[in-house]
């Protein structure tokens, strides 16, 4: 973590972040300076670690991973019944996920003149850093951060009374199973390029379908009677209500198979780069992981580690998930219905 001192205004990840001092992290600080270019508006201080002292009021940065924030608000659930108060950092499309859970949500990057009072525990590369591997969940990894014995590897994720009544009158319930599919992540490397043919043999199936998510160009038509989220105007929690009210949900390692935990819902999760057994321990349902020996390989897409010799590195896609059979998806998410 570093104190970037900031002296003029700068546009910022889609906010205007206003001259002043911020807390930032490394990869962040490197997007920071070269948005200002040589003109010497940003000043750093060396690496500033801050101490959390886990009493009374305490302000969390991690800015941005679905999961993770789920996987938080069950340990801010936690500290809350520790009479603990929590505030925490993000980018401002996270924040949604954290909604009753938390004191309150402020933008990152953090203006040190609104939480300098508060000790600060660090998140960003808690879990990417040294990915959960051998049955290790992250939710056991943060624990052990907060000073918080392992529990149940659960998320935490609330959908109000008005959601639900809303979800409802969007999607009126009839006889038929439900699927929620959320068609793409946020990393290239962890989407599965093969969901219109996984749609297409639920569909045929007579399964009801929604989509959710960015569509991003990946499934071209769309079968008739899916509910197709990624052409409205859903909000994360909108589409997490929809999601609610359905009997299994399938996706790639992101915010809907870890919020279907959270609500109880079987899941079958793609996993290519990161090991699902581990990240999926505990969970409902089933992890499918990539079908090469390289799978998985722990290469987030952004960093500089790229897998020596394959494909990855050169294109951005994940060829061990590529490699996955739709029809084994399918399957799975058949047996996923039945639990």
């Amino acid at each position: 973590m570093h104190l970037a001192h900031l002296s003029r205004p700068l546009t910022f990840a889609g906010q205007q972040l206003p001259s002043g001092t911020y807390y930032i992290e490394d990869h962040n600080i490197g997007t920071m300076m070269a948005a200002c270019g040589s003109d010497g508006s940003v000043r750093l201080d060396a690496d500033t670690p801050v101490l959390p002292a886990i009493d009374g009021t305490l302000l969390v940065v991690r800015c941005g991973g679905f999961g993770d924030l789920l996987w938080l608000n069950a340990i801010y659930e936690r500290l809350a019944a520790q009479g603990v108060t929590v505030h925490h950092a993000c980018f401002p499309h996270y924040a949604p996920v954290l909604q009753g859970y938390v004191q309150s949500v402020a933008s990152y990057p953090v203006d040190t003149a609104d939480f300098s009072r508060f000790p600060v525990v660090w998140l960003e590369n808690a879990i990417e850093g040294k990915p959960c591997v051998n049955g290790e969940h992250p939710a056991d990894r943060l624990c052990r951060i907060f000073g918080l014995e392992p529990q149940a590897k659960k998320a935490a994720y609330k959908v109000t009374p008005e959601e639900q009544e809303w979800a409802l009158d969007r999607w009126p319930r009839n006889h038929r199973q439900r699927v929620c599919v959320q068609l793409s992540s946020s990393s290239p490397l962890k989407s599965y390029p093969h969901l219109p043919k996984v749609l297409a043999l639920l569909n045929r199936d007579g399964i009801e379908l929604v989509l959710v998510g960015d569509n991003r160009g990946r499934v071209q038509q769309v079968p008739e009677g899916v509910l197709d989220g990624t052409q409205e105007d859903f909000t994360i929690r909108q589409s997490l209500a929809l999601m609610s009210k359905c009997d299994a949900v399938l996706g790639a390692d992101s915010v809907f198979i870890h919020a279907a935990h959270a609500l109880d819902i079987p899941s079958v999760g793609l996993f290519g780069p990161f090991d699902g057994a581990s990240y999926m321990a505990g969970y409902k349902g089933f992890s499918i992981q990539g079908d090469l020996a390289c799978s998985p390989c722990h290469w987030h897409g952004r960093e500089s580690y790229a897998p020596a010799g394959q494909p990855c590195a050169v294109d951005g896609i994940c060829h061990a998930l590529q490699r996955t059979s739709p029809d084994f998806v399918a399957l799975r998410v058949r047996h996923a219905l039945a639990l």
